[in-house]
């Protein structure tokens, strides 16, 4: 039996939400992250993906602009290790520099903002949001803005939340959620059903299969090196451990003979 691929695989994700009939459901996606209604949305610097062309590569920000406000959205999906922190975080950077590059001034400037969907880490917590604060609590800037969603812990929790949780966070959940659970969560929406659908599609065909096993198969041998290269670096630390262990042996009898022959002087 082939593996299905949900939401939170890259390249169902992009291939899902940014395509021309699907831009409506990025809008509601985004919605539900930032917890406020888009008056209207646009890709920067390009045109929305056509059926018919696979995004592999990664997709430039979204701009979203609401109450009189401009946003430069980033969403990055996927697990949430340190290393993967820090690479987002320069994406980030990225974009608030571009935008301050390109702003008439700095009042006018867009709030960057990131969103990163992450799965398999119970250290994330369910909700969390990062703003440039310092140690008092004094806004630095409130241009720069994270967003980080554990969507595992809010699919545990999902069904004990209020009508209104349930309502904001069934985007999230449905990233995540297998086809017998889309069909519960779907009741009647229209969204969920499309979503579905989609992935469904993409699931059965050979073209974005190959591509989502071989994404699969780089980050088990992502994962395989740099298991290797701890075992590696942990041998090497064990070697110069038993090394330094000998040397103060070595060292420890020099000093034992050392005194004795100072004895056996004195007693000369």
């Amino acid at each position: 039996m082939n593996k299905k691929y949900n939401g939170m695989n890259d390249i169902i994700f992009k291939n899902t939400f940014y395509i021309e009939k699907n831009k409506d459901l990025l809008k509601w996606l985004i919605e539900s992250c930032l917890d406020m209604k888009i008056d209207e949305l646009e890709l920067k610097d390009r045109e929305l993906i056509k059926d018919n062309k696979i995004i592999k590569s990664k997709v430039v920000d979204t701009i979203i602009k609401t109450n009189g406000k401009v946003f430069n959205v980033e969403i990055n999906n996927g697990e949430s290790e340190q290393f993967i922190r820090d690479r987002n975080l320069g994406y980030l950077a990225s974009i608030y520099s571009n935008a301050l590059n390109t702003s008439e001034n700095y009042v006018l400037q867009p709030i960057s903002v990131q969103i990163n969907l992450t799965s398999k880490n119970n250290k994330i917590h369910e909700v969390s949001k990062y703003m440039l604060k310092s140690e008092y609590g004094e806004f630095w800037s409130e241009k720069f803005i994270i967003y980080e969603f554990n969507v595992d812990k809010l699919k545990k929790t999902y069904y004990n939340k209020t009508k209104v949780e349930k309502e904001r966070f069934k985007p999230l959940i449905m990233l995540i959620s297998s086809n017998e659970e889309l069909e519960k969560l779907c009741n009647g929406d229209e969204r969920v059903k499309r979503y579905k659908d989609r992935v469904e599609e993409l699931n059965d065909d050979p073209e974005y299969t190959i591509l989502m096993s071989d994404e699969e198969d780089d980050k088990k041998l992502k994962a395989t090196r740099e298991y290797l290269e701890k075992l590696r670096d942990q041998e090497y630390n064990e070697k110069n451990k038993k090394l330094d262990e000998r040397i103060k042996e070595v060292d420890k009898k020099e000093q034992e003979v050392d005194k004795k022959e100072q004895e056996i002087e004195k007693e000369k």
